[in-house]
C-alpha cells in the first residue's frame, strides 16, 4: 500500500520581507524563498513473506483528475511566461531583479518606500487529485504567509480559482496578501500578492487583470 509522503515543490513569496514597508524605508532586497518539499510517494515497509495469492487489484479511483483548460488561440505576444502558463503583469509592475540578474516569476511594484509584489509559480504531470495537491499548498501557504480568514472559489477569465482571504492581515505587521491556486491534480497554477498595507488598493485592483490574462498553452 502506498501513501503520500510531504507533497509539492513550489515557490512561495515570504512577506516578511514586507514586514517593515510602512514605517520604515523599504529595502530592494528580493523576498526569500521557502522550500517545500516535493512531491513523493514512500512504500510502506513489509516483513511479510512472499505468498502465491493472487494480488489485489487496486481499483481506479471515482474521480480522476480532469485537464485544466488548454488555451492554444491566444496571442500571448508580450506576456510573462512561467512554464506553459502564460500572463500579463499590471502597467508598472516590473520582474525583480537581485545582483543585476533576474529573479524568475517575482514581479514588483514600487511606490517611494512602499511594495507591492506577485509571486508565480506552475508545476505540470503531478498526477494526484485536486484535494491532495490543495492540502499541500494550503500548508505552505498557512507556514509563509499565515492563516486566511476565508477562502471562496471564483471564476475569473478561464479557470475556476480558490482565492485565499486575509481580511485581518498576515502573520506580518502592515502587510497585506491575496492568494489564487486552481489545480486539477496534473498541473497547479499559484499567484500570491503581497503587498504594504499602504498600497493594498493598488494590489487589489492590479490582481483581477492578472488572472483574466492567465492561460495554458
Amino acid at each position: 500500500m502506498k501513501r503520500f509522503a510531504a507533497i509539492v515543490l513550489i515557490l512561495v513569496l515570504v512577506v516578511s520581507s514586507l514586514a517593515g514597508c510602512g514605517n520604515t524605508p523599504a529595502t530592494t532586497e528580493v523576498p526569500t524563498t521557502t522550500e517545500t518539499p516535493v512531491v513523493t510517494t514512500t512504500e510502506e515497509p513489509t516483513t511479510e513473506a512472499p505468498t502465491t495469492e493472487e494480488p489485489t487489484t487496486v481499483e481506479p479511483t471515482t474521480e480522476p483528475a480532469p485537464t485544466l483548460h488548454i488555451v492554444d488561440d491566444v496571442d500571448t505576444t508580450g506576456y510573462e511566461q512561467v512554464g506553459r502558463l502564460y500572463f500579463k503583469v499590471p502597467e508598472g509592475w516590473t520582474r525583480k531583479e537581485e545582483e543585476g540578474e533576474e529573479q524568475k516569476h517575482v514581479y514588483q511594484f514600487i511606490n517611494g518606500d512602499t511594495f507591492a509584489y506577485v509571486n508565480v509559480a506552475f508545476q505540470d504531470e503531478l498526477g494526484y487529485l485536486p484535494n491532495t495537491i490543495e492540502a499541500a499548498y494550503e500548508e505552505a501557504i498557512a507556514t509563509n504567509v499565515g492563516p486566511w480568514d476565508g477562502m471562496e472559489e471564483e471564476e475569473i477569465g478561464f479557470y475556476n480559482w480558490r482565492h485565499y482571504i486575509f481580511a485581518k492581515g498576515t502573520a506580518f505587521e502592515n502587510v497585506c496578501a491575496d492568494v489564487y491556486l486552481c489545480t486539477d491534480g496534473n498541473m497547479a497554477v499559484y499567484f500570491e500578492f503581497a503587498a504594504s498595507a499602504e498600497l493594498e488598493k493598488k494590489m487589489k485592483d492590479s490582481i483581477r487583470g492578472v488572472l483574466e490574462s492567465a492561460v495554458i498553452k
